[in-house]
């Protein structure tokens, strides 16, 4: 289902970590972090499930470090996050018993490659892949993808969240912020000659730096553009597998984002998206009679086209015939 073959000529592949990765030592319950301004409600974040419990990155500093790796709720985890594809996913640091330790280390298909600083093997970043070194062919075990939201969202839907407490220097926060304002918008990036021969050769159904909303299952793999979305009033019920699944562009990160909920209906009143006669989807929540709601998600990613293209070649376009 993942890509597997590796084109090392495509590659950048440097030495030593560019940077160095960030060790996660303190976490913090989100409220309690708002609560002294650790993290503002608007601040973007990446959310993920591990051992049923969430955890809270702060994306700015994902940004920077591309990968995180730490213990936390029983799980010696790593997340790696890509600015330039715009995706990321928290991986089992172990393999095979063996603990290993990451860093972003490389670039592949215009997207970060990390490698392990116990073999020196490159790996996908999102897949969790081995695609060249010692061990290549190995997979980590992918926990779950990272979701983007705001604090603010993050806190109403998961109020027993926990933050992981990250640190810049200003030098530092101003790199990411100039990574952020770049590369993660919608517009196309502004990439130099280098990345760019990194890219394999374009999927053309769609302009290779298109962004929108990837979502796979073991037999399905579909992506949704944002133009699309725009189009449909920025939200669309669709069918994934027999499971009714709900898109919506959240405005708070300008990115869209996927859930499984079972309805037919879908009429916005004013910033309010009515699901149905007690639910409602407002500001990146899912209510139902008024409380909130976490929900359960397909395998996705906010990414650009040739990223999901690269990985799930051959993939489905909403809308489109295959």
């Amino acid at each position: 289902m993942f890509q597997s073959d590796f084109d090392v000529q495509r590659a950048i592949l440097y030495e030593t970590p560019e940077p160095h990765p960030f060790t996660a030592t303190h976490y913090m319950l989100l409220a309690e972090a708002l609560e002294l301004q650790r993290i503002k409600p608007q601040d973007h974040v990446l959310v993920a499930s591990l051992n049923d419990q969430m955890i809270v990155m702060p994306m700015l500093d994902m940004i920077y470090y591309h990968v995180a790796q730490g213990h936390w709720n029983g799980v010696d985890w790593m997340a790696s996050f890509c600015v330039l594809c715009n995706a990321g996913s928290l991986f089992n640091a172990h393999l095979n018993e063996t603990l290993y330790h990451f860093a972003a280390q490389g670039y592949y298909d215009a997207m970060s490659l990390i490698a392990d600083q116990e073999t020196s093997s490159y790996w996908n970043h999102i897949t969790g892949v081995c695609l060249h070194g010692p061990l290549a062919g190995a997979r980590l075990e992918r926990l779950a993808p990272l979701i983007q939201m705001t604090s603010a969202e993050a806190i109403t839907t998961y109020p027993n969240s926990h933050l992981m407490l990250m640190t810049m220097t200003d030098a530092e926060r101003s790199e990411a912020d100039r990574y952020f304002a770049t590369y993660r918008l919608p517009q196309e990036p502004k990439m130099g000659q280098g990345l760019l021969a990194t890219l394999p050769a374009p999927d053309a159904r769609l302009p290779r730096f298109d962004m929108g909303l990837g979502i796979w299952t073991r037999t399905t793999q579909r992506y949704y553009p944002v133009t699309t979305l725009y189009q449909k009033h920025n939200a669309l019920i669709d069918e994934v597998d027999g499971c009714t699944v709900v898109v919506v562009l959240d405005v708070n990160v300008t990115l869209p984002i996927a859930f499984y909920w079972q309805t037919q209906q879908l009429e916005f009143h004013g910033d309010t998206l009515i699901l149905g006669a007690d639910t409602t989807y407002r500001k990146g929540v899912l209510y139902e009679k008024g409380r909130p709601m976490p929900v359960e998600r397909p395998n996705q990613h906010a990414i650009r086209w040739y990223g999901f293209s690269s990985l799930f070649p051959n993939c489905e376009i909403y809308g489109q015939k295959k």
